[in-house]
């Protein structure tokens, strides 16, 4: 009498549906009666799955990469048309200077199983001694290679005005930069600071910084003998 009605064939589904449910969960059945795709086949294959996208993660996403500077002479001469688009001068009245160069920094890319892919960095130079910025740069879009030590040179815009030219500051850097000629042994000093790198690295959701500090660096340039 139930498949005489619309509510009795209804009846009839459930009862079959659940007599299948209870067939799957026992395992003597696969879904939708397939003879495969059973209980332990199913757990089977979203572990499989699992793992899959875990080793899919593991190599596509981009690891944070470490900085160094390349040599002992970090600072190098600037050349091309951004040297020429940043004056290079030290001056006592008002008391400032300005000079461009290129870092050249080291990035460790070893923990990375595929290439990485720089957006662009942001790069902001400090003097450690008085905590005053000194420099800002930028470095635009660039690929690395995996499981290397690939070296960059970031365009950086060295600037400062200081109140004054005994301000320490403005001193350790003119005294860096001055002609060899001028000191008894032709030696200059060097002078330290520390390179901030913010980093947008394709695939990662935000920026991260790294930062590398040197002591006692040639400056890149050479004023000459009746500079200030």
């Amino acid at each position: 009498m139930k498949q005489m009605t619309k509510s009795g064939r209804r009846e009839i589904k459930s009862d079959e549906r659940r007599a299948q449910w209870r067939a799957w969960n026992r395992g003597e059945i696969g879904l939708c009666g397939t003879r495969w795709f059973t209980k332990k086949f199913l757990v089977f294959f979203i572990f499989a799955w699992c793992a899959i996208v875990a080793i899919v993660l593991a190599i596509t996403i981009p690891r944070v990469p470490g900085i160094s500077f390349y040599s002992a002479s970090p600072l190098i001469t600037a050349t091309g048309r951004f040297n020429s688009s940043i004056p290079t001068e030290f001056s006592r009245s008002p008391a400032n200077f300005s000079f461009p160069a290129f870092a050249e920094i080291q990035v460790d890319t070893t923990s990375n199983i595929i290439p990485l892919t720089l957006n662009h960095i942001n790069a902001q130079v400090w003097y450690p001694s008085s905590n005053f910025q000194i420099g800002t740069g930028y470095f635009g879009k660039a690929t690395l290679p995996a499981h290397s030590f690939p070296v960059i040179q970031i365009p950086l815009n060295f600037s400062y005005i200081a109140p004054n030219d005994t301000d320490p500051t403005w001193v350790a850097w003119y005294n860096a930069c001055k002609n060899p000629a001028t000191y008894t042994n032709g030696v200059r000093p060097g002078v330290s600071f520390e390179i901030l790198l913010t980093m947008d690295i394709q695939g990662l959701p935000s920026t991260t910084t790294a930062s590398a500090q040197v002591d006692a660096a040639a400056c890149p340039i050479e004023l000459s003998i009746t500079s200030a």
